[in-house]
């Protein structure tokens, strides 16, 4: 990949029943950092 292990968001994830939980380890440099650093997601339907 392009600019080596510092261009690659790194995240540590943990699922409680339904809910996905996502918690950054580095610095992601990409703009899709504020929908997956310190967020949880719900599974709904099938």
């Amino acid at each position: 990949m392009p600019g080596g292990d510092t261009a690659v968001g790194r995240y540590q994830w943990s699922v409680q029943g339904t809910t996905l939980s996502l918690a950054s380890l580095n610095n992601d440099p990409c703009p899709r950092t504020g929908f997956l650093n310190n967020q949880s997601y719900v599974k709904t339907g099938g």
